[in-house]
């Protein structure tokens, strides 16, 4: 079988002229020649009942199988659905607290204690501070620090235009 396109007749018509167009020509229609027997054997077969019988059937089983596979999602959508609200309606869950000494202090990580020691003996810092003192590397692990540190009541925070300032907690 001669695999020329018409794009390829095209172009020979154009290279050669009326001869190679006609030879070019002669070829697809000896292709189409060839192609016409095996396709009309194929049609043939689509007026078969058992042929159109076994795809239909087919059809429907592949569909049953799609079906099947979608029930199977939405029941763990609708139990991820249910997981979801019971959360939601659950109580929220409390921080960690840092533990206690007997002496009232409350016990951090050292890193925190340098941090709140910092700010007490610059007066008051910022996220930027911090992140340069310490050596963060971003100024949201600086910012999270900072703001844990005011959520256990050791530091204060206090907005001065675009920054937040964090000083140390006044004692009562």
């Amino acid at each position: 079988m001669v695999n020329d396109s018409g794009e390829e007749v095209y172009k020979s018509s154009q290279k050669g002229g009326q001869a190679a167009y006609s030879h070019a020509l002669a070829q697809v229609q000896h292709a189409q020649d060839e192609a016409l027997p095996e396709l009309r054997e194929e049609i043939a077969k689509f007026k078969d009942p058992v042929v159109v019988g076994a795809l239909m059937y087919r059809s429907v089983r592949e569909r049953e199988s799609a079906n099947l596979m979608l029930q199977k999602i939405l029941a763990r959508l609708d139990a991820m659905e249910q997981k979801i609200s019971a959360m939601e309606q659950s109580p929220v869950a409390r921080p960690m607290q840092p533990a206690a000494t007997e002496g009232g202090a409350v016990m951090i990580p050292d890193v925190d204690r340098e941090i709140v020691n910092f700010v007490q003996e610059k007066g008051h810092a910022c996220a930027d501070d911090v992140q340069d003192r310490f050596g963060y590397k971003g100024r949201n692990a600086a910012s999270a620090r900072l703001n844990r540190l005011c959520e256990l009541s050791l530091l204060e925070k206090q907005q001065v235009g675009r920054k937040v300032y964090f000083r140390p907690k006044m004692r009562s």
